[in-house]
């Protein structure tokens, strides 16, 4: 079996591996070279990184442990690491396993290769079910309840290592021969990558070569030459001297706000040992702009790939495997319609970046027509990973096994803010943290006879929904002048969501009239750059907020982040993201500016 790509592929995309498999044997055109030992692979991996290292010893109760991996590939060093771990962990055990890789391989290739190894067959299947889409970036896989993440760094090696927050107990040097992927095996980076090996941490690589053991003692590892595996006499060790340190992850936090907020910060707590209670308002989870009962999750588009962008697109393919694993999904594919001239020009733009089509396919008018079941006469853009969610459903799915209380929390207890629009009432003198509130009414109507099967979100400058409970959901309205106590959905508002709708769908739903209209009112907190922010106010004190109008797909991944700085431990992302999201943001750039002492 040959798979070979030889376009030379634009920058939005990751390069497709270009390999051969035969008799079993895997080996890369690129590189001329295979993916592991012609003998047997999983004894390979074991011998070299999980004896190498002293993987399984070293773990410790109600602990995480961090691996890092140069090269997934197939994914084998990853399954065999999982397998020791289900097997010998103590209790309370956690491991997060961060590989990257360049060239991901398709999922029929990986599967094929892991029929030589059927003690792991189970292990395999869950693996190629979750493999994420070729989008450079983290993608986060969650197995065995959470206790084991899978973090994907797709992307050059180069590119990754020294850009990204990264700290490892242990570290898998692989990756092609040296000889043959010199770019991978360079000084700079071998330094930089032992860089990050946190104290107490070991790091095993299968190649004895000379400038290897010495770029890693030049980054502070004591290295040493030991027997190889198989055909190959040696393979090198090393680890820094110092004792590893300690972790607190089992703190009991209290989550104020039940939203999507508040619940995706506590279960990103719970996945990493926390024992986070949330605490809301009587009358249950998903008050405020997280009561809205479905919601879509399209990526945000733009023409630079900036932090901004970054963010969005990781924070994109995070909220839809959290919707996936809820069972709270509404309808797949979304769509951007365009409503302008302006709009056909920029996604013509967009679509020349030549992204993957899984992530953006232009549409012209008849396909989208065709797709819709309803004339479109503009361009449109496809997201086939995209969706709307059933949102009552999505918060009682992720906050599942998570205490939810009306109780006051203890003022000594640890904090975080997940309130949205009631964040401004909340914050202390001192702590800086600039918020605009606007007012969103949505509209809600009976679906039609000819609506009630339409299954996808739709963004054009509104949105619409697939029903639920018989009701679609659009909208919505942007009100920079209500009172906060002014709840009540006005006629005036229907009208604004139905003049937003594209003719085509206003008139394949009949045309609703906007005093027969249900609606919601609800306020949402956004920033003055429009990106959210999260992070610690003082100690024991956590924010997250300025989500807008995104909070079901910004929401999952920057509760992610925050829940790994309140917790000390590497969040895997880029630094630049990290900066963009941060709320100290403002306050630096302010005092930049002499806006503030």
């Amino acid at each position: 079996m040959v798979i070979s790509n030889d376009e030379i592929l634009p920058e939005r995309k990751l390069p497709a591996a270009d390999v051969v498999l035969e008799d079993g044997i895997l080996r890369s055109r690129r590189h001329d070279d295979i993916y592991f030992s012609v003998d047997d692979g999983l004894a390979e991996a074991r011998h070299v990184f999980l004896q190498g290292t002293n993987f399984l010893s070293r773990l410790e109760p109600h602990a995480i442990h961090h691996v890092l991996e140069t090269g997934f590939g197939t994914g084998l060093n990853f399954l065999a690491t999982w397998d020791a771990f289900r097997r010998g962990a103590p209790e309370g055990a956690r491991l997060r396993y961060a590989a990257i890789e360049g060239y991901p391989l398709d999922t029929n290739i990986m599967s094929s290769i892991h029929d030589a190894f059927p003690e792991l067959r189970d292990l395999c299947d869950q693996l190629t079910i979750l493999m994420p889409p070729r989008w450079r970036g983290p993608h986060h896989l969650f197995f065995e309840q959470g206790r084991v993440e899978l973090i994907l760094l797709y992307g050059q090696v180069n590119a990754i290592i020294g850009r990204h927050d990264i700290v490892a107990d242990t570290i898998f040097l692989d990756g092609f021969s040296p000889s043959k992927n010199a770019d991978m095996w360079g000084e700079e980076m071998l330094t930089t990558l032992g860089a990050s090996l946190a104290p107490g941490g070991r790091l095993a690589t299968f190649t004895a070569a000379g400038h290897v053991r010495r770029s890693l003692g030049l980054a502070g590892l004591q290295v040493a030459r030991v027997q190889g595996y198989g055909r190959k006499r040696d393979m090198t060790i090393a680890h820094r001297e110092g004792a590893a340190p300690t972790q607190l992850t089992k703190r009991r936090i209290a989550v104020i706000g039940g939203g999507i907020a508040g619940v995706s910060v506590a279960r990103s707590l719970q996945r990493l040992g926390a024992l986070p209670t949330i605490h809301e308002l009587p009358g249950g989870l998903g008050q405020g702009a997280s009561g809205n009962r479905a919601g879509n999750q399209l990526p945000r588009l733009a023409l630079d790939d900036g932090p901004a962008h970054r963010f969005a697109r990781s924070a994109f393919a995070f909220a839809r495997r959290e919707t996936y694993a809820s069972g709270s999904e509404l309808g797949a594919n979304g769509l951007h319609l365009a409503t302008s001239d302006q709009m056909d020009e920029r996604f013509k733009a967009l679509a020349a970046q030549h992204w993957p089509s899984n992530y953006l396919q232009l549409l012209a008018p008849a396909e989208a027509s065709d797709l819709l079941g309803f004339a479109h006469d503009r361009m449109a853009l496809l997201h086939s990973w995209a969706g709307s969610v059933d949102v009552k459903d999505w918060l009682l799915a992720r906050s599942s096994g998570v205490e939810v209380t009306n109780d006051k929390p203890n003022k000594a207890q640890e904090h975080v803010f997940a309130v949205g629009a009631g964040l401004p009432a909340m914050l202390q003198i001192g702590e800086y943290l600039p918020l605009q509130l606007a007012a969103g009414q949505i509209s809600l109507m009976r679906h039609r006879p000819q609506s009630r099967a339409f299954n996808m979100a739709l963004s054009y400058g509104g949105y619409f929904t697939p029903s639920v409970d018989s009701l679609h959901v659009f909208g919505a309205t942007f009100e920079h002048d209500r009172c906060l106590d002014d709840l009540q959905p006005r006629t005036d508002g229907h009208h604004h969501n139905l003049d937003l709708m594209p003719q085509g769908l206003r008139q394949f739903l009949g045309d609703p009239d906007p005093v027969q209209l249900a609606g919601r009112v609800s306020f949402r907190a956004s920033t003055r750059d429009r990106m959210p922010a999260m992070g610690t106010l003082s100690p024991g004190r956590h924010v997250i907020t300025g989500l807008g109008s995104r909070g079901l797909t910004y929401g999952p991944y920057l509760a992610y982040l925050l829940a790994t700085r309140i917790l000390s431990l590497p969040s895997f992302a880029e630094l630049d993201v990290l900066e963009a999201v941060d709320w100290e943001r403002f306050q630096k750039r302010d005092r930049k500016k002499g806006l503030i002492g």
